[in-house]
């Protein structure tokens, strides 16, 4: 600022000098002489102007509390703001997609009970209704009886080979975990020594031949009648399916 101020007094001292004397008469330039003032107060200028490598500019654009701002400045700004908007406008599709995608993770879908032990397509399983037992008995042998306090919701389902030929079952390595929904109660399956367990079972079904399977499930000794809204869902490998009863 101060090196302005000192080419300004320059320059006007230089005219004082040129265009006035010391009680003469005002000197009038020719139009070469005016040329040659103009050109050198303006290399002048050029000289000490920091600014002089951006070029020439809008003088309204200048703010003196500011600084300089540029019509590239402008145009860094704008391009930021639209940058600003086009991601937020990202995020929010992307979180949209998010939320679509976890839902669809999260939704059960529906699957056969043949489908649920591994055999959906060498077995049919049909689910013949429930009861409540004290005591299930499958043989003389196994048989499983309720802690007091409890009674059993058994399950029973026939397992049907329509097939040709022989199928070997072996659902205790396919590891289903079963979860019924009994009236406002959701309920896992009872891991059992029945040779007969739906979730465990192991053996041959010949072709034609038809076993059957039970599940049970522990239910205060309260409940006397199965409701009627029963559901059926499996967990395979951390994958949860509605079961179609």
């Amino acid at each position: 600022m101060k090196r302005w101020k000192m080419i300004l007094l320059t320059a006007a001292v230089s005219s004082t000098f040129l265009l006035g004397g010391c009680g003469t008469a005002m000197y009038d330039l020719t139009d070469d002489e005016q040329n040659i003032i103009a050109h050198y107060a303006a290399h002048a200028l050029a000289k000490y102007n920091v600014y002089q490598k951006d070029g020439m500019t809008d003088a309204s654009l200048d703010d003196p509390k500011k600084g300089k701002r540029t019509d590239d400045s402008e145009k860094t700004e704008e391009t930021k703001n639209e940058q600003t908007t086009e991601t937020q406008t990202t995020e929010q599709n992307t979180d949209g997609q998010g939320e679509a995608q976890n839902s669809g993770d999260t939704q059960e879908h529906a699957i056969s009970l043949a489908d649920a032990i591994g055999h959906g397509n060498d077995l049919s399983v049909t689910y013949e209704g429930a009861s409540i037992e004290q005591t299930y008995k499958n043989d003389e042998i196994s048989s499983v009886a309720a802690p007091n306090g409890s009674a059993y919701v058994v399950m029973k389902f026939q397992v049907t080979n329509n097939g040709q030929n022989d199928v070997s079952v072996d659902t205790l390595s396919y590891g289903p975990a079963f979860t019924a929904q009994i009236g406002d109660s959701s309920v896992k399956a009872e891991l059992t020594i029945l040779t007969n367990d739906f979730s465990t079972y192991q053996g041959t079904i010949a072709a034609g031949q038809t076993v059957e399977n039970v599940l049970l499930f522990k239910v205060p000794d309260s409940i006397t009648q199965v409701p009627d809204n029963v559901t059926l869902s499996v967990d395979v490998n951390g994958s949860i399916s509605k079961v179609g009863l």
